[in-house]
């Protein structure tokens, strides 16, 4: 795992799937991919050529070009009559590679394909104000798998498992603090842990500590599990509003602590969580 907790890895691998989808578009076709080698720039350029194509009107294009390699389209560009430019770019097969849309708000939606064509890999969406979401899709290019947001300064994950249901949320704040939300089977909160981050006196930790945790009860209050370091000190009873109902000191507990819940949820330790660096699909736009 290296020297880096893998909590706090994840704000930097965050970035770096972002910047992977941006370097993305456009991209030149792999000269690999075509029958013909080229030796040099001018070979390469007479095997293209463009064409204008007769925009379908009923789908709200305004111009459309293709652009080919031989006989093998590999660019469309089209423009819509609501400001949007589309780039989609093709495999040799005719597969779907990629597809680059900016609206006319200057947001730029970035959508990488399996490797079938027809379904999604990873989605991103960067916003004018720089904000970034990125989606990712199960195998079955359908599902989601996990979703990431970054903004000023802020970043959350989002994960969901085979069924596309959410099981946990992880936010990151300007402040350094972590919060995670575990959630269970049908949609409620099991638990939220508050993580801090882990300070000069705390050499023996790495990344971030667990400071409390909340569980919600059933009655709309909650319990606060107070910790210092791994060790319970009490448990809190909050009201609704999160008042303070009773405290109970670790001897004196009416309901024992599930320490299962105590444990670094970290998301490149579970194998539910995709992989930032996993490989992309064969015919995925690569920088």
């Amino acid at each position: 795992m290296g020297s880096l907790h893998p909590l706090k890895r994840m704000s930097f691998l965050a970035s770096a799937i972002v910047l992977l989808a941006l370097v993305s578009l456009p991209v030149q076709p792999a000269l690999a991919q075509t029958a013909i080698p080229f030796d040099s720039a001018k070979a390469f350029d007479s095997m293209r050529r463009s064409e204008t194509v007769v925009p379908d009107q009923s789908l709200g294009e305004m111009s459309r070009v293709d652009h080919y390699l031989g006989d093998k389209l590999f660019r469309r560009v089209v423009r819509y009559q609501d400001g949007r430019l589309s780039t989609t770019e093709f495999l040799p097969t005719g597969q779907k590679k990629g597809e680059m849309i900016r609206s006319g708000d200057g947001t730029v939606t970035v959508k990488l394909f399996t490797s079938d064509g027809d379904g999604l890999y990873k989605v991103s969406i960067i916003s004018p104000d720089q904000k970034v979401e990125q989606i990712e899709y199960r195998p079955d290019g359908e599902t989601i798998w996990a979703r990431r947001l970054i903004s000023d300064g802020e970043q959350s994950g989002e994960y969901f498992d085979d069924a596309g249901r959410l099981k946990l949320r992880r936010e990151f704040e300007k402040t350094g603090y972590m919060k995670v939300t575990v959630f269970s089977a049908s949609g409620d909160v099991s638990y939220i842990q508050f993580w801090r981050p882990s300070s000069v006196s705390d050499r023996n930790e790495s990344g971030y500590i667990l400071d409390h945790l909340v569980e919600p009860q059933k009655d709309g209050q909650s319990r606060k599990v107070v910790l210092d370091r791994r060790d319970v000190q009490r448990c809190d009873y909050l009201d609704k509003a999160g008042s303070l109902i009773r405290s109970e000191s670790l001897g004196n507990l009416s309901e024992p602590v599930d320490r299962s819940r105590l444990r670094e949820f970290a998301p490149l330790d579970d194998p539910t969580i995709p992989r930032p660096h996993s490989q992309l699909p064969s015919n995925s736009m690569k920088p």
